[in-house]
């Protein structure tokens, strides 16, 4: 019996993930494709059957709950392609619905059950085709590739058959309709506020489908994964050294205890983190209850009065103020199609997957170590949120990991500084454009025998997107933009640079006349370097800062003036500065 190469596609993918309000929505999306990538896997890998798995590689852990990461495309070599894809699928749907039985809301939705079902049983998209290998499997492969995009392309869309005729629409996606239920008349807005919590994790005035309460009500088996850290969380965790140094503060325990005390129940029941971040004086609480602001989402505001006097004089005991700003991660691989296309056969794709595979689980740990959290890795993606104190040197961590698993190809990745009250979307949004900038950077490299040779990729880019002012954006190649930044967040710890030389070094920048002047005017290059020089030496806050002066001369005067000028140099500076300010009050 001859053999085919199956390619299978499970979708929605990236718009489903990403329509999320809470990280832990985001988390609980990806989470939810790969267990049904893995359940699509497992339901092909049966013993003796005769076929084998190519990605994930055959002999992973397929296990539910396992850590293993499965992106959404699953390739084997099978006998029966029609009966291969039919056992991935029925295993796909056993998965899925164990998972929305285990939410129960058929018990919390009386009214609107049978539109949520619709909607949940909706929305999977399941393609798959194949191509017989005849001896030759990177020509079948090349095939395979080229049937499932088109059949991707060729999509069945079915009518919608359910009636939401006059239903307010999901506040996540803008197209299901919402079925969690309205106030009753007998409710006041309080109680009203407290009930949606309680049943739905909702907040005030958000209306959610049936699709968007699996994500935000649905549990690992491991229930330790499914509590995930928020971004407030994450934007609190630098303060983790200071914290716990006034563990044994009399006057700090104090206060802690007045505040904690006035907490309701309902919070400390339910604002439960990974248990991997958790704070001290918080223990597994989120650190969202650091923030005034995050108080008004779980009560009104007469409520949340007495509350913020009671946390702000446990900040005032601890002498602390957390910082507002998170970071999320978004990389992969360079070169990956062209590196997968140089396979010529199925033993080298399947040793080629297991090293993914390996380096999604090192993913985990590096991010983990650093006091992050893995929204999904698998494969060469990896999606995270991260303290500001810890961002760079992980990405640099997990761009080095990756080097190494896969023979040197090279890991490219976006970080988006955000405000925790920013919406999600928006820094998912922010998060991807950078990764696209870090994958659209090129350099021109000066060979020994005076040749160039143009360098793509291999990247990270930057962006600051602060709630006043414009977002600074920085990017270069990996062993440079992180190398300098981690030099100039030195220098700022040291109190070596003052804080207000990004913004004169840009004043006299565009005084002189701009990028367009200097191109025009190489002479231009030498007088900016002077000037930086002067205004650096002026503002000195110390007397042994020669270095660090040295430094952004050094700096200055290397600048191409085309990609990198004294824009992006102050932009480098900014962004340092707002890093050095998380690390010192870990010192």
């Amino acid at each position: 019996m001859s053999t085919h190469l199956l390619h299978i596609h499970i979708g929605p993918m990236q718009a489903f993930i990403a329509s999320a309000r809470r990280t832990r929505d985001l988390w609980f999306g990806s989470w939810l494709m790969s267990e049904l990538s893995k359940s699509a896997a497992r339901g092909i890998a049966k013993p003796n059957n005769g076929d084998q798995l190519i990605f994930p590689a055959q002999g992973s852990d397929l296990s539910a709950d396992s850590d293993l990461g499965v992106s959404n495309k699953i390739v084997a070599l099978v006998t029966d392609p029609e009966l291969a894809a039919a056992a991935a699928k029925s295993a796909l749907n056993k998965r899925y619905d164990d998972l929305i039985t285990a939410v129960s809301l058929e018990q919390k939705l009386p009214k609107s059950w049978s539109l949520a079902k619709e909607q949940l049983h909706s929305f999977i998209e399941f393609y798959w085709v194949s191509y017989p290998v005849n001896g030759d499997y990177a020509n079948a492969r090349k095939y395979a590739d080229a049937l499932l995009a088109a059949r991707k392309n060729s999509r069945t869309f079915q009518p919608v058959d359910w009636d939401g005729t006059g239903l307010p629409k999901s506040s996540l996606n803008g197209r299901m309709e919402t079925v969690t239920p309205e106030k009753k008349a007998n409710q006041t807005q309080a109680q009203y506020t407290k009930f949606m919590y309680k049943q739905f994790r909702a907040r005030p005035g958000e209306q959610l489908s049936g699709v968007d309460l699996l994500k935000r009500l649905g549990k690992a088996e491991n229930n330790d994964k499914s509590r995930f850290p928020s971004t407030s969380h994450m934007a609190a965790m630098p303060f983790y050294a200071q914290l716990e140094a006034k563990e044994d503060d009399p006057k700090a325990i104090r206060t802690w205890k007045t505040y904690f005390e006035a907490l309701s129940n309902e919070i400390k029941t339910h604002e439960t983190v990974y248990h991997q971040q958790t704070i001290p004086f918080l223990d597994t609480l989120d650190g969202g209850l650091l923030f005034e602001s995050r108080l008004l989402d779980f009560m009104e505001q007469e409520e949340a009065r007495p509350l913020k006097k009671k946390l702000t004089a446990f900040l005032n005991a601890v002498g602390i103020t957390p910082a507002p700003y998170y970071v999320l991660l978004v990389g992969d691989g360079d070169g990956m199609g062209k590196a997968i296309n140089k396979l010529k056969t199925e033993v080298e794709h399947r040793a080629f997957s297991a090293k993914l595979a390996a380096f999604s689980k090192d993913a985990k740990t590096i991010v983990e170590r650093h006091d992050g959290a893995v929204v999904y890795a698998g494969g060469d993606d990896v999606l995270a949120i991260l303290p500001l104190h810890t961002a760079v040197s992980t990405t640099a961590t997990l761009a080095r990991s990756f080097q190494n698993q896969m023979d040197g190809l090279t890991f490219s990745a976006g970080l988006a500084i955000v405000h925790h009250l920013e919406p999600l979307e928006d820094a998912l949004a922010l998060a991807r454009k950078a990764e696209g900038e870090a994958k659209a950077y090129t350099k021109c490299i000066l060979k020994e025998d005076g040749d160039k040779e143009v360098s793509k990729k291999n990247a990270l880019a930057i962006v600051l997107n602060k709630r006043s002012g414009a977002p600074r954006a920085v990017v270069g190649r990996w062993g440079e933009i992180d190398e300098r930044l981690n030099e100039f967040v030195g220098y700022y710890r040291q109190k070596e640079l003052p804080h207000g030389l990004a913004y004169q070094l840009r004043d006299m920048f565009l005084h002189l006349g701009g990028q367009t002047a200097v191109v025009a005017n190489p002479d231009l290059q030498d007088i900016m370097a002077v000037e930086a020089g002067r205004i650096i030496k002026r503002k000195e806050q110390k007397e042994d800062s020669d270095d660090a002066a040295n430094a952004v001369i050094a700096t200055v005067a290397a600048l191409d003036h085309k990609k990198s000028t004294i824009e992006t140099l102050s932009s480098e500076l900014i962004i340092a500065a707002q890093i050095a300010s998380v690390q010192e009050a870990t010192a």
